[in-house]
């Protein structure tokens, strides 16, 4: 050894073991002169530890799943972890592939920003071997990061049916528990608590395209809605759209609200009245619970996210 020291005191000295003050200045002036770093294939095999997470998002093209990724991103780079991001493009079969994929080409842990789990998924999950935290969804006993979407769809509803009569909903897949389900069951409460009659709910994929066609297909069944609650941003982004091409005056004839609150909301007129989200702080504390699990830290396995209703001109 060029430092004149055993290899056993190099391998203490690299793993932060102790070394005696003389060995390790020896040590460190020939690491310095020769610019030596360990090997990282090595330190994994020896340590088991990769430094690396993986992150499955449902879509790249997301308001919502960007902010949440930022917040990962964010607690991972302080505490030196690489993000392996995979983005399914909303197919449930490439979840699954990554599930398994992540977990057979090592990482120390997976988010998974989860929207519908099915029975392959639960297979897929129980047979991961490393720590996992569920982000945007309430699932079974796994520690999840989920939002308050029944309260808060019921209050951006709510806000929204001040003087109307005739309310309508565009809905993301009711076997989508967070987009769809939930929010659902928080209009549906707001209705019955203003003994208002639901007049018709249909169904929307998430893009801005898929809210327009909903929103035209709802009003062609329905001439007289007078007000209109979209599951999701995108949804009511292309809603506000159909309705201004239509020449529909938003809050005199139809009024209009969401949840999420992403700057989408603000990029349309009139802004869109909101749910406002913590997706963001969602991320930040899904990756802060993932280290915990990870460094064998109790934690809370269950962490449900605040909102705060913005109301603007979509509704009176």
């Amino acid at each position: 050894m060029l430092a004149g020291v055993s290899k056993s005191t190099v391998s203490r000295y690299l793993n932060d073991g102790y070394v005696s003050e003389d060995a390790r200045n020896k040590i460190k002036k020939v690491i310095d002169e020769t610019g030596f770093t360990p090997s990282y294939a090595a330190t994994t095999l020896r340590t088991k530890i990769t430094k690396r997470i993986g992150v499955i998002i449902p879509k790249l093209n997301s308001n919502s799943i960007s902010k949440m990724v930022s917040g990962i991103t964010e607690i991972l780079n302080k505490e030196d972890y690489y993000t392996l991001i995979a983005n399914v493009d909303n197919n449930e079969n490439e979840e699954i592939k990554y599930l398994k994929t992540f977990d057979e080409n090592i990482v120390d842990g997976i988010i998974h920003i989860g929207s519908v789990f099915t029975s392959e998924h639960e297979k897929a999950l129980k047979n991961v071997n490393v720590p996992i935290v569920i982000l945007s969804q309430d699932y079974k006993d796994y520690p999840c990061v989920y939002y308050d979407n029944i309260n808060a769809s019921y209050e951006a509803t709510k806000t929204m049916l001040h003087n109307h009569k005739y309310p309508a909903m565009i809905s993301s897949r009711i076997d989508d528990i967070s987009t769809g389900k939930e929010r659902q069951e928080g209009f549906k409460k707001a209705c019955s608590d203003l003994n208002l009659e639901v007049v018709d709910i249909v169904y929307s994929k998430f893009a801005i395209e898929d809210g327009y066609e909903a929103c035209k297909e709802l009003l062609d069944k329905n001439k007289n809605i007078d007000s209109i609650f979209c599951s999701t941003d995108h949804i009511a982004v292309g809603a506000i759209n159909y309705l201004r091409e239509i020449g529909k005056n938003i809050p005199n004839d139809i009024s209009i609200s969401t949840i999420g609150g992403t700057t989408l909301c603000k990029s349309t007129y009139p802004n869109i009245t909101a749910a406002n989200l913590e997706y963001y702080n969602s991320g930040r504390c899904a990756a802060n619970m993932l280290i915990d699990l990870i460094n064998g830290k109790k934690i809370d396995k269950k962490v449900k996210m605040g909102f705060i209703i913005e109301k603007t001109n979509s509704v009176l």
